[in-house]
């Protein structure tokens, strides 16, 4: 994360996103699209200057854009119907 190198974003194999944080050693977020009915591995993440959105892009050309705060998805950009 920009402004807190304490942060990281992991991606999975199954589509999920996990926040760490490094300090606590601890998860401190889950992002998973539920209306996806397929699995997907993250291939690439990267934080917005804010650090407040986080960009995900994933096996196909799709990438989701994330709210850390509310832990949803706020977009996303690619072939998505």
């Amino acid at each position: 994360m920009p402004e807190n190198v304490n942060t990281l974003a992991v991606g999975y194999e199954d589509s999920t996103i996990k926040l760490w944080d490094l300090r606590a050693l601890g998860k401190i977020g889950k992002f998973i699209d539920k209306t996806e009915t397929s699995f997907e591995s993250v291939k690439s993440m990267t934080f917005s200057k804010s650090g407040r959105l986080l960009f995900a892009a994933y096996n196909s050309t799709n990438i989701n854009i994330w709210d850390l705060f509310t832990e949803t998805k706020v977009g996303a950009m690619g072939n998505e119907p």
